[in-house]
């Protein structure tokens, strides 16, 4: 017995030194993500096959794995495809509880640096087994060692991993020739967006489609699913009835009640800690949301499913409703075609998204004005939750489409070519370090449409390699100009 627990006790301390020295989990995911350069060849799995990684996957900045899409095969047979988990410790996977939860179910691949020396088996949440890697003794120099090579500054988008073979291409046609090709991919995207609003019109009316798709847009891509389900719970026919029955005075809190209700983001109790003023509005939402709630017959979501998903507080998904509370408050009488789109030749630049401030500034003063959440801190001064550059997206992604459904083309994709550029997101930065190199910014001028075009690229082509760059037809695009690309890709 004294043995046993001497032995445990040595295990211990030594699983303690490891841990000590071993480098933290952020250096691990980059010299994973620039494996070329820090994995050794011939690398195998925990249970002894050949592996080879064509690709590690997208640096994932947002909830669930490290890395999503990576591609590997195992001992030549066929190709996986599937996300990347990346821990210090295999135990990590159980300590996390990644096997209970549904955002890891699309794992194939465990890596880790430090084996626990058990022989179970690592599941996902469906109990599929996930290949494991260990990276001990399969660097090309200790972890140790290579983390001291490592500035995760670097990581993701200034990483030698990080560029493509497109960027050669690129770089050799001076960017005239990426220009060309960014502009055509930009009004694809604009084209597949205008063939979506069409079959959501078509399946349920403009009004209700333009609601869902406004709604989708300030759900980022968290909670996109989220909004989508609030749209159906509670439409947009529902919403006009209840702000008709408050009446012009009070219609704006009760959309807003309606649509935090709805979305289950009233707390069925106040907490102790709360203060007076959160008290107030929580009562005041509690009673209003209890008499809809009966009246329209209307159930709330659970509200776990606003969880998780990297977000700026100031763009809490509460405060996104009271916002979009404000505008189909103000939406509700003519309705949300009639008041947003314009008539006639009043879609010029920058009409879109002065009408939208118009509609979203002046509200009638709200409790998440300068709150982030339930009984938090008071915001030393009121921030909009949906900002000049979100209005922009609301233009592009929802009414653009619909100004082109009514026949207003022209405007359409005038307007759509005139509007600036916003704050890149990591999939643009991704796309910009694939193809100009790393810490290069997206250069403002070339505009919203060719951070669009970048999108396009990324999942046409990108997303659905499997070859690890290496029979990627964006070269290709990038050599022939416009007119290959059209007859390649379909791009108009």
């Amino acid at each position: 017995m004294r043995a046993v627990s001497a032995e445990r006790r040595a295990r211990a301390a030594g699983e303690a030194a490891d841990r000590a020295a071993s480098p933290p989990e952020k250096y691990l995911r980059c010299l994973w993500y620039d494996g070329r350069r820090f994995l050794k060849r011939g690398i195998r799995t925990r249970d002894g096959a050949r592996i080879e990684i064509v690709s590690p996957g997208a640096w994932n900045t947002g909830r669930g794995p490290d890395f999503l899409g990576g591609v590997f095969r195992l001992d030549g047979r066929a190709t996986v495809c599937g996300d990347v988990e990346v821990h210090r410790r295999r135990r990590d996977w159980a300590a996390h509880a990644h096997r209970r939860d549904p955002a890891f179910g699309g794992v194939r691949l465990h890596v880790f640096l430090l084996d626990d020396g058990r022989r179970d088996c690592c599941r996902n949440h469906l109990g599929d087994p996930v290949t494991e890697l260990c990276l001990r003794g399969q660097t090309r120099r200790p972890a140790e060692e290579a983390a001291r090579l490592i500035d995760p500054r670097d990581y993701p988008y200034r990483a030698g991993g990080a560029r493509g073979r497109c960027g050669a291409v690129a770089g050799a046609g001076g960017g005239e020739r990426l220009a060309v090709l960014l502009r055509l991919a930009g009004k694809e995207r604009l084209r597949v967006k205008i063939a979506r609003a069409r079959r959501l019109a078509r399946r349920h009316g403009r009004e209700q489609a333009l609601y869902l798709l406004i709604l989708e847009t300030l759900g980022y891509s968290a909670h996109k699913g989220a909004f989508r389900r609030l749209s159906r719970l509670l439409p947009w026919r529902t919403l006009r009835r209840i702000a008709a029955h408050a009446g012009p005075r009070d219609a704006h809190a009760a959309v807003e009640t309606a649509l935090l209700g709805a979305a289950g983001l009233i707390p069925p109790s106040a907490a102790p800690a709360w203060d007076r003023e959160t008290q107030r509005a929580w009562r005041a939402a509690k009673r209003g949301w209890r008499l809809i709630e009966t009246s329209r017959g209307v159930g709330g979501m659970d509200p776990a499913v606003w969880r998780g998903g990297a977000q700026r507080p100031a763009s809490a998904p509460p405060r996104r409703l009271a916002a979009a509370g404000v505008l189909f408050a103000r939406c509700a009488k003519k309705g949300l075609v009639r008041t947003l789109l314009p008539r006639g030749r009043g879609a010029v630049p920058g009409a879109l998204e002065r009408r939208l401030a118009r509609l979203l500034d002046g509200a009638p003063r709200s409790y998440w004005d300068l709150r982030c959440a339930w009984g938090g801190r008071r915001l030393r001064r009121p921030c909009a939750p949906i900002g000049p550059e979100h209005r922009v997206k609301i233009v592009a992604n929802v009414l653009l489409p619909f100004l082109h459904l009514e026949g207003q083309r022209a405007a359409a994709r005038a307007v759509f070519e005139s509007l600036p550029a916003v704050e890149p997101d990591s999939c643009v930065k991704a796309m910009m370090a694939r193809l100009v190199g790393g810490g290069t910014p997206f250069p403002r001028r070339w505009g919203f449409a060719a951070q669009q075009g970048l999108l396009c690229l990324h999942r046409r082509l990108c997303v659905k390699d499997r070859s690890g760059c290496r029979r990627c037809r964006l070269p290709g695009l990038l050599r022939g100009g416009a007119g290959e690309a059209r007859r390649m890709t379909g791009l108009t």
